[in-house]
């Protein structure tokens, strides 16, 4: 019984962990670094909405599709269409986000470089969930 509360901690911290130093790259590391611009709020809001994202689609992920479609039923095609519905959902999310914000205008206002949003898939949001 104390290995299995011990590996629950361990699993636990190394999660909190992880989604520590996500959350440090999106939030602390500065997008284009070094042109001296400020980033809007809106940037920040948006990828506190994208760890969310990821965070949720990670956890389905983990614990509902791996162990229902791949390992109890071995249905691999309709975890892979799963994992496309959510990374298509969670794209679609962060566009819609980004038009709510106006971001890309913000954006084109701080970095003097025009943005062009794509009105329904977020690309980097596509990639990165």
């Amino acid at each position: 019984m104390f290995n299995n509360i011990k590996d629950r901690l361990i699993t636990i911290i190394v999660h909190v962990l992880v989604w520590v130093l996500l959350v440090f790259v999106f939030f602390m590391y500065p997008p284009l670094a070094g042109t001296g611009a400020e980033v809007p709020d809106a940037f920040w809001t948006k990828q506190g909405v994208h760890i969310i994202l990821m965070i949720t689609a990670f956890y389905i992920n983990s614990y509902y599709l791996v162990p229902k479609l791949l390992i109890r039923e071995k249905r691999i095609f309709s975890f892979i269409g799963c994992i496309v519905l959510i990374g298509l959902v969670c794209s679609f999310i962060l566009a819609r986000v980004d038009n709510w914000l106006n971001l890309a205008e913000q954006l084109e206002k701080a970095f003097g470089k025009k943005m062009w949003p794509n009105l329904y898939i977020d690309f980097f949001g596509l990639r990165t969930t």
